[in-house]
């Protein structure tokens, strides 16, 4: 810390090539680690003359490109960008890299460093090739803060994969797809308002979702009102209303969406009174479900399995099919579950990858906000695949983390 003090003090500015060779020494990997917790604690400031870290963006910028996946790499990272101030030009950098690895197997891994630190936050995305077509790739490209141009393909990509709910582990409220992800994202409907007793997910922030919230706003977009009734109004704390009335109008104002889908089965889960407005006639899953009704009658046949057999009927695309394993995973009986476990898995085995996956982090979350509690689940029908991850984490068998790790975030 005082040797780089002597540096951002300018002792040594009569002397570039030594003051770059002492700060190169500093940065190693013990040096990095203790001058970053000095700079988050305010103890040391940021290098104020670039031509001092020549050899150390040359050195670091290299071990990055050899292996961009390295776990050391968002140490790294943040030595480039906070300890030696060259944000502008990492992003730089970073798109070049990015898009030379567009089609190769390390994109992924470049995405992920991108994700992590957010970097092109605010800049319009002009990467070439970039495709968000996968849930993975759309969830690392709003994290990486850039946005999408209006009218792209790519903008579309990421509009379709917000709905279906392959980005609730968005960190960035940069874009307003970003936004709309965080704040109408099932994450943030597990614990809010004055008192609440359950778990938040480690992907809630609440100052993220009112940044959100106002980043709509500003658009213009009425997704922000739509987020707005996530509280409880007169009469109705102790009930399931918010889940209803937030599911309800995002269903009116974008349609049938696994977003919708996903709030509506966590208000159900909730121990909470039965709180919703349901239309006449309405059916609870399939094509022609909606919300409210799937609250009301998932939680009165909770234990009816020929109910939940029937519901298969009319479950006959891949978003009626995850709708159903996610409801009766989350609001079923345990003994009910049981029944059905053979068909819950042929079910599970038969969706395309990425309804497996919002059906993984759905699963995991609920039972990380301890929702599955007291439900447990006896049958065995698998001993490996997403099956058998999801018993094992209801029965705590496992931790399986879900959450922002999985998009990437600072891990030093």
């Amino acid at each position: 810390m005082a040797s780089w003090s002597l540096i951002t003090d300018g002792v040594f500015n009569s002397r570039p090539l030594e003051a770059a060779a002492i700060v190169d020494a500093l940065t190693d990997d013990l040096g990095s680690k203790l001058l970053l917790e000095a700079l988050d604690g305010r103890a040391i400031t940021a290098l104020p003359e670039a031509s001092h870290a020549g050899a150390v963006w040359e050195r670091l910028t290299q071990a990055i490109t050899v292996a961009p996946g390295h776990p050391n790499n968002c140490m790294r990272t943040r030595v480039i960008r906070d300890l030696l101030g060259l944000r502008r030009q990492f992003a730089r950098w970073w798109v070049e890299r990015i898009t030379q690895a567009i089609g190769t197997e390390s994109e992924v891994a470049w995405l992920k460093l991108g994700a992590a630190c957010e970097v092109i936050a605010g800049e319009v995305i002009d990467i070439p090739g970039l495709s968000a077509q996968d849930g993975e790739r759309a969830q690392l490209i709003l994290n990486t803060g850039g946005l999408p141009q209006e009218g792209s393909i790519l903008e579309e990509q990421l509009r379709r994969a917000v709905l279906d709910g392959q980005c609730s582990e968005t960190t960035s409220v940069r874009s307003e797809l970003a936004s709309m992800a965080v704040a109408v994202g099932p994450a943030e409907f597990y614990s809010f308002g004055a008192g609440a007793a359950f778990f938040r997910p480690k992907a809630s922030w609440p100052d993220r979702r009112s940044q959100a919230i106002q980043q709509l706003r500003r658009s213009g977009s009425a997704l922000a009102g739509v987020a707005g009734l996530r509280r409880f109004q007169r009469g109705e704390k102790g009930s399931t209303f918010p889940w209803s009335n937030v599911s309800t109008a995002l269903y009116n104002e974008v349609g049938r969406c696994w977003l919708v889908t996903e709030i509506a089965v966590i208000g159900a889960a909730m121990p909470l009174h039965s709180g919703y407005a349901v239309l006449p006639g309405a059916q609870a899953l399939g094509a022609g479900g909606h919300p409210a009704a799937l609250i009301a009658q998932t939680r009165a046949h909770a234990r009816d399995v020929t109910w939940w057999r029937d519901q298969l009927k009319v479950c006959d695309d891949d978003h009626s099919q995850a709708e159903w394993a996610l409801a009766l995973w989350a609001i079923a009986a345990g003994d009910t579950i049981d029944e059905l476990l053979t068909d819950f898995k042929q079910r599970l085995d038969l969706l395309p990858v990425r309804w497996r996956r919002v059906i993984r982090i759905a699963a995991l979350r609920l039972g990380e906000a301890g929702l599955l509690a007291g439900r447990p689940v006896t049958a065995t029908t698998a001993t490996s695949g997403l099956l058998a991850e999801m018993l094992d984490a209801r029965a705590g068998r496992a931790s399986a983390a879900v959450g922002v790790k999985s998009s990437g975030t600072w891990c030093c």
